[in-house]
């Protein structure tokens, strides 16, 4: 019999397939199978290394450099893909992974330990009646966003959903850690250069917003420091 990870993985295939399809597009009932089975997944099935659990935060890492082996975030690769991605981010207590998008993704979020902060943004347009010095960047205008309430969610939460139109953009910090969740993303990532562009790219709030419309601001950045040490599944 199939383990919960197997079956994840192999619902999370059926799901993406792309064939000769530039980008998914899975089946509503295929999407909500996978969402279902992500639902319920524990810290049991995916059997993170122990290590990976210890009570440290960032301010410990960042001070005893006879650890060199925690860092303030890591991933541990599952399966990977020219269609779909699968692993786990475990966060130290305050670590986060910064405000970053999914150009034309489809993506999973199932939290298995600790508790994060999820602030999640849909955009609807570049906005270009702001001039910024952004030429050397992806995105060289702001992106005019719908800003999210931000969510608490543990392990006893149901699985988040991103689409290429709905919540593409977020940020994702420890609030009780280590946290850990499952992440599956379809397609993956791939550098902006590639022949299917989909980089990460990082943002920050336009804090001075004079516009009155109701909508948030998002300005691309250069990639934050932050560490993020990728780990082989055994």
């Amino acid at each position: 019999m199939a383990s919960k990870l197997e079956t994840i993985i192999q619902q999370a295939l059926r799901t993406f397939a792309r064939a000769n399809k530039s980008f998914p597009e899975p089946s509503q009932n295929d999407l909500t199978a996978l969402k279902t089975l992500a639902d319920v997944v524990t810290i049991r099935d995916v059997k993170l290394p122990k290590i990976l659990l210890q009570k440290t935060d960032v301010c410990d890492i960042l001070g005893k450099k006879w650890r060199p082996t925690i860092e303030p975030v890591e991933y541990l690769r599952i399966y990977e893909d020219a269609d779909v991605s699968i692993g786990v981010f475990v966060l130290r207590q305050g670590a986060k992974l910064p405000i970053h998008d999914h150009p034309c993704m489809y993506g999973i979020l199932k939290v298995i330990e600790g508790v994060i902060k999820v602030t999640s943004y849909s955009v609807v347009e570049m906005d270009t009646t702001i001039s910024v010095d952004n030429s050397t960047f992806f995105y060289k205008h702001p992106l005019k966003v719908i800003k999210h309430p931000e969510a608490a969610v543990s392990e006893k939460d149901p699985s988040c959903i991103l689409t290429p139109t709905e919540r593409s953009i977020h940020e994702v910090e420890c609030l009780a850690g280590p946290a850990a969740f499952l992440d599956i993303l379809a397609p993956p990532y791939e550098e902006d250069s590639c022949s299917e562009p989909r980089g990460c790219h990082y943002f920050q709030e336009v804090v001075d917003n004079k516009n009155e419309d109701n909508y948030t601001r998002l300005i691309q950045i250069s990639d934050p420091n932050y560490w993020a040490a990728p780990i082989d599944f055994k």
